[in-house]
């Protein structure tokens, strides 16, 4: 992921897309900094994650504090972000996974939340669902 945020970069450099050159430099800078920062070294794909939910609560926050245009840069910045990311499982794609774990684990009560989500999240690729959806796809099953 960070080759191909580098490599996007250049491209943007090239044709002069400010507004994607500033995004992926933050992206770049935020990764490096994850890595630099946390001794349990985050994956690029939970930064990225991390940066979308953070321009979430931005736009919310705008939206709330009457600054519609200060949303919409955040919710471009958003977009722009999640080209990076691999294609987000569906809720019934989560639902059919938590299902399939559920049963070959054996868990019957929300008091094996734990176990499941560990096992669901080995399953499912690196930054294609959060850990809210999958908690809740699991919380539906149990």
């Amino acid at each position: 992921l960070p080759t191909t945020l580098k490599n996007a970069l250049k491209e943007n450099m090239k044709s002069g897309d400010k507004a994607r050159v500033l995004v992926i430099k933050s992206l770049l800078s935020e990764i490096t900094y994850a890595g630099k920062a946390s001794n349990n070294a985050e994956t690029p794909e939970t930064v990225l994650l991390k940066a979308i939910k953070k321009r979430k609560d931005a736009s919310a926050q705008y939206m709330d504090g009457g600054r519609p245009e200060l949303a919409e840069a955040e919710d471009k910045e958003i977009s722009i972000i999640q080209t990076f990311l691999p294609r987000q499982l569906s809720v019934q794609e989560i639902d059919a996974v938590v299902e399939a774990v559920v049963t070959r684990v054996g868990a019957t009560s929300p008091k094996e939340m734990g176990k499941v989500m560990k096992e669901v999240d080995n399953e499912i690729e690196k930054g294609s669902a959060t850990k809210q959806a999958i908690s809740e796809a699991i919380k539906r099953r149990l």
